[in-house]
């Protein structure tokens, strides 16, 4: 109960936790910026699609980063509830190109 509080936590996390966390950030970004030209440029709408699912997983950890980094875990919430649209939403276009949908 105290740590979802947040007692104890430091929100500028400094050390190796820190850097750390500094560097998942841009490894995600990087992530993000090849997820998004996938989502522009590929070819087939399949392709888009699983772009797309990529990249909402990467802001879903992004949000945990970002709640380990400033000590409020009460967004993790929030990054449960994007991922189990996101799985919804994954499943139903997977059953919709099951049953022949749009082929490319």
């Amino acid at each position: 109960m105290l740590a979802a509080e947040g007692v104890g936590m430091q929100p500028g996390l400094t050390g190796a936790l820190g850097t750390v966390l500094v560097v998942a950030i841009a490894a995600i970004c990087v992530a993000m910026a090849a997820c998004t030209f996938r989502l522009i440029q590929g070819p087939s709408i399949a392709d888009r699609v699983v772009a797309l699912d990529l990249l909402a997983s990467f802001i879903v950890g992004a949000i945990a980063v970002f709640s380990i980094k400033s000590g409020r875990f009460e967004i993790v919430s929030v990054a449960i509830v994007i991922a189990l649209i996101l799985f919804v939403g994954t499943a139903a276009f997977a059953l919709y190109m099951e049953k022949g949908g749009q082929r490319q």
